[in-house]
């Protein structure tokens, strides 16, 4: 992958999974523009504010602010940093002063990113796979909650007055 693509992809998970996208236009061919200004300012956030602990990778909060990162966009750069390895962190973060400065040399004020499509279709399937992954595991947990309480409050509440009217409280008898 070229340095140009890799940093490019990453722009593109912090800018685009965030509610105010006024720096970023879509086009029906697929294709994407970004305000030169702030992918600018996210390189210079991703060059600043990763700062190497221990043998892994953190995100210094107070660096991305000063840098104009907002807290969704601190968000995801954590999360970033939380699920790449150090070796792509790196990787990203050596390529990040080249591409700063092709963007700097560029005349035009956008950036246009062809075939970002494919790649926000291949992460919106993974979060939409994630989230309903999470909601059947929260469904289950609860109907087994329920299931639990229905059976302790049937084998108790005949022993026991209070918990049976307790369990009828809760709809459990």
């Amino acid at each position: 992958m070229s340095i140009v693509a890799t940093v490019l992809s990453f722009v593109l998970f912090l800018a685009f999974t965030m509610p105010s996208v006024s720096y970023a236009f879509a086009s029906s061919k697929g294709t994407l523009s970004v305000e030169k200004d702030k992918y600018i300012s996210i390189l210079d956030a991703l060059e600043n504010s990763i700062v190497k602990k221990g043998s892994g990778y953190e995100v210094d909060t107070k660096v991305a602010q000063d840098f104009g990162l907002n807290a969704i966009e601190i968000t995801n750069l954590k999360e970033f940093v939380k699920s790449s390895s150090s070796q792509q962190i790196e990787k990203t973060l050596k390529e990040v002063p080249q591409a700063k400065e092709q963007a700097k040399k560029e005349k035009t004020t956008t950036f246009e990113i062809a075939g970002f499509k494919e790649k926000l279709t291949a992460a919106m399937y993974a979060v939409f796979v994630t989230l309903c992954g999470v909601t059947l595991a929260q469904q289950f947990i609860s109907d087994m909650y329920e299931y639990g309480a229905y059976k302790a409050c049937h084998a108790l509440g005949k022993k026991h007055k209070s918990i049976k009217e307790a369990c009828k409280i809760t709809g459990h008898w």
